[in-house]
């Protein structure tokens, strides 16, 4: 099983932003006496799987939330002959959440001022992820292996962007979080009925995050 999310052009970018910040445009103005909320947020849950009949039909209707699973079983009754099995999970994950007072942008600069500005950006991540294998030699060996693999890069930012203009009766809010949950299983089984049982399995997870919050320089 194999997940790939947001990687290269056109990826998972998610971006909430007062002004274009792909544009070296006219600078953006918002005005007016209420509050101003640019709110970024990006959110990657597993899905219910559904068992098959011949299970729940033993075990009543379960609910297994799972980003990916991937199973394997390999047999040999032949004499010498081992039994393999193999399976890999394998999910990559590169998200960018970005919330935004772009440059040069001014947020309350009319006749009134606004009453407060919040920008916050969130990306929430839960993977739960397993693989595993069953290797079975009536006559040989039998060989199981696994791997449970998880690449995850995340750039979650709230910005107000250089030389903004931002004037509020109330209070500014520029913020960013980033959080991670992550369960990963790796099982696997071998069984040889007149030689060697071998299994080997291996649950990697890379983790880089970016999370950031700031006012950029000549913003005000």
């Amino acid at each position: 099983a194999i997940n790939v999310v947001g990687t290269g052009t056109g990826g998972s970018h998610t971006i909430a932003s007062i002004g274009d910040p792909d544009v070296n445009g006219a600078a953006a103005t918002v005005d007016g006496t209420g509050a101003v909320h640019v709110s970024a947020q990006h959110t990657l849950n597993p899905l219910n799987v559904e068992l098959p009949s011949s299970i729940t039909d033993v075990i009543g209707d379960v609910s297994i939330p799972l980003t990916s699973l991937a199973a394997a079983a390999g047999g040999s009754a032949g004499d010498s002959k081992p039994g393999l099995a193999g399976s890999a999970a394998i999910n990559i994950y590169d998200t960018s959440t970005h919330a935004r007072v772009d440059r040069n942008a001014q947020v309350g600069q009319g006749g009134s001022h606004n009453a407060s500005l919040t920008v916050s950006a969130t990306d929430t991540t839960v993977i739960k992820s397993g693989a595993g294998s069953v290797g079975i030699g009536v006559s040989g060996s039998g060989i199981g292996a696994g791997l449970d693999l998880g690449i995850v890069d995340k750039d979650t930012r709230a910005v107000i962007g250089q030389n903004a203009l931002v004037t509020t009766t109330g209070m500014t809010s520029v913020t960013a979080a980033s959080s991670e949950d992550l369960l990963s299983v790796s099982a696997n089984a071998g069984i040889g009925g007149s030689g060697v049982g071998v299994a080997a399995s291996a649950s990697v997870e890379v983790l880089t995050t970016h999370t950031r919050a700031y006012i950029d320089s000549g913003a005000q």
